[in-house]
């Protein structure tokens, strides 16, 4: 697990990484996920077992972590997630040239997008589909063995760029995906104003998008909730994050010394990440 990872989120998000199964991390405007996002990317590049290393896991009887990384993004840069992924350890543009990690840019459609990315032909949730799909063939050709996790940053935002695309649609795009790779980790916007559009007054996306992240909380086995501090703005405190168990957790799971709970965070830029509990130092 890299040195850039709060203690206390560390078994988390191992736990997410290794669990077949959906994570869903909201955000509101004031406190983005992009930090704690890029610690599960990564987490799982940082785990991954190649060559000699898989073998000698292989041969001691222990299963190799060949974890590859389909990495979505259509609010951010490959350059913003280079920078934030520099600062973790990891190099992403050496990950893409080894084929640990496809990155797909949603803000290069069409083209233009860096070496070695996958550009959307349009941002629509069919051609997403199509090239995660297409994404995920590949890196299954080169290891059969590899355990693919797919993380994808920002697909909310397909509701409202193409108005034909329903919740439902997103969540069955989501639901089949799942059944094709090792894990899904994705993030949506909770802003009150998006989840609490529940009168005559809302508008189709207003309610659109309130179904959509009670889905994804509903199909998660872990959600992550980031906030602001219902007190306002602190120089020393960013906000809070709220760790949950989701719709699709089961009693019977493992993991059962993992408890839900809440703490504070503040992030730093440069100086990394501190999350610790109320009432600590």
């Amino acid at each position: 697990m890299s040195s850039s990872m709060p203690p206390v989120l560390a078994s988390y998000v191992q736990q997410c990484i290794d669990d077949r199964s959906l994570t869903t991390l909201t955000s509101v405007l004031d406190t983005p996920t992009n930090w704690l996002l890029i610690r599960f990317l990564v987490s799982a590049l940082q785990k991954s077992n190649h060559g000699n290393s898989a073998a000698a896991a292989q041969s001691r009887g222990a299963p190799a972590n060949n974890y590859k990384v389909i990495f979505v993004s259509v609010f951010r840069s490959f350059d913003t997630w280079s920078e934030l992924a520099r600062k973790c350890g990891v190099n992403l543009q050496d990950a893409v040239a080894s084929s640990k990690l496809c990155y797909i840019d949603g803000l290069a459609v069409g083209g233009n997008s860096p070496i070695g990315a996958m550009p959307l032909e349009n941002l629509t949730l069919r051609d997403l589909n199509l090239c995660l799909i297409s994404a995920i063939k590949v890196l299954s050709a080169e290891d059969p063995s590899s355990k693919i996790l797919v993380i994808i940053d920002g697909i909310d935002f397909l509701l409202a760029c193409q108005p034909k695309t329903s919740s439902n649609d997103i969540q069955q795009v989501l639901l089949e995906l799942q059944s094709l790779v090792h894990g899904v980790v994705t993030t949506c916007a909770a802003d009150s104003a998006l989840l609490h559009s529940t009168d005559a007054s809302a508008t189709p996306l207003e309610l659109e998008h309130t179904t959509l992240a009670r889905g994804l909380a509903h199909q998660a086995r872990w959600l992550f909730q980031l906030r602001p501090l219902e007190t306002g703005q602190s120089k020393e405190v960013s906000g809070s994050i709220r760790i949950s168990r989701g719709g699709a957790w089961e009693s019977n799971e493992g993991a059962r010394d993992l408890v839900e709970g809440e703490w504070l965070f503040h992030f730093r830029n440069d100086e990394g990440v501190k999350v610790w509990g109320r009432g600590e130092a």
